[in-house]
């Protein structure tokens, strides 16, 4: 019934621990997932990121929600299966809690859009929104959430922290380094200097990098 999912949990396992470490959470705050055929893998309730192994993860199914291996999947587990459900090209959720991404939201106040300062952040990570204030866990707050996921890559969630998505773990990740990037000028300059409509419509057009990994032949293949 299950797929063999071992190096994907270790890669995930890796990621989370490297979030850790660089401060992106802290305690047993953050989770994770990945998509495995009509599942997916998410660290359980009550784990830290840091000390995750394969024994933190449960597997839900995707359109049901029913959970059929593992005890008690994270309590945000909602925002990682509406995503799912919505993005067939999204093979992983990053949940993490940067303070200066939550600095950054708070400044900027619920429902509202995050300003670039560069052209690279927008190039990377599209247009990026963030949600209402809900209490972490709700139904309501993964509704919103898998509305702005919809047909963007990112969201910044008010007082609470941000949810990244990627065809990888490795995409996810990256996609989370810049939106904290992006959060820490908007923390420096708050709307000054921010560009324009017609400054960032020169880069609407163009393609977002894409991320490049190596297979298991060691051949690199595009995500």
């Amino acid at each position: 019934m299950f797929e063999d999912v071992s190096e994907l949990l270790k890669k995930i396992i890796h990621f989370s621990k490297l979030c850790h470490r660089l401060g992106y959470v802290g305690g047993s705050s953050g989770n994770v997932s990945f998509r495995s055929g009509e599942s997916m893998w998410i660290s359980n309730t009550g784990t830290m990121l840091g000390e995750l192994s394969e024994d933190d993860f449960s597997c839900v199914e995707v359109i049901s929600g029913t959970v059929l291996r593992g005890r008690t999947p994270s309590k945000e587990r909602e925002i990682h299966r509406l995503a799912y459900a919505r993005r067939l090209d999204c093979h992983a959720v990053l949940h993490l809690h940067p303070v200066d991404c939550i600095a950054a939201g708070i400044l900027l106040g619920p429902k509202t859009e995050l300003p670039f300062y560069v052209p690279s952040h927008f190039i990377k990570l599209g247009t990026v929104h963030q949600t209402g204030f809900y209490k972490a866990g709700s139904l309501q707050l993964a509704q919103e959430c898998s509305v702005l996921l919809q047909n963007e890559n990112a969201a910044l969630l008010y007082r609470h922290g941000t949810v990244t998505l990627g065809n990888s773990i490795e995409e996810a990740f990256m996609r989370s380094e810049y939106l904290l990037e992006a959060c820490r000028l908007h923390l420096k300059f708050q709307g000054a200097h921010a560009m324009s409509e017609e400054e960032l419509a020169d880069y609407k057009q163009a393609p977002t990098d894409v991320f490049i990994s190596k297979d298991e032949d060691g051949m690199r293949s595009c995500s």
